[in-house]
């Protein structure tokens, strides 16, 4: 967990202003393009591993978007249901769940992909339920 988190630490730190200018214009078109060839080659198993990957949309505000019909009152993440789209195989996206009433709120939805088999042992781990509520029904007041 220690060289996870120095991993993590180190590659915040390269993001820089030459980083961001080379990422920019033209260029940046060409670093998204070989960005994502590799991406693809990494969740496609292309390096004899099975891959996991995980993203924090916290503080991205999704829950206070207004498109001329007020807030929404639950967002969501869509995409290919097939499972053909090898970046969304195997993956967890957290974010806030939609303040309702007064004060905010403190919970966290997890939007979480995986193969049936490893899907049902999560379902049925204990350690996981403690904490989780899996599919819970979205309650309307």
């Amino acid at each position: 967990m220690r060289e996870l988190v120095s991993l993590i630490r180190d590659g915040n730190m390269r993001v820089d202003e030459n980083y961001l200018n080379g990422i920019s214009g033209e260029q940046g078109l060409t670093a998204m393009v070989e960005g994502q060839k590799v991406l693809h080659e990494i969740m496609t198993g292309g390096f004899g591993r099975t891959i996991m990957s995980c993203s924090s949309w916290m503080g991205f505000g999704f829950n206070n978007f207004d498109f001329g019909w007020g807030q929404p009152i639950w967002t969501g993440l869509s995409g290919d249901p097939s499972g053909d789209h090898p970046c969304l195989n195997n993956c967890a996206f957290f974010k806030e769940v939609a303040a309702r009433g007064r004060g905010s709120s403190k919970a966290i939805e997890a939007w979480i992909r995986l193969d049936e088999d490893a899907m049902y042992l999560l379902e049925h781990d204990p350690h996981f339920l403690q904490y989780a509520s899996p599919n819970p029904p979205i309650i309307l007041n």
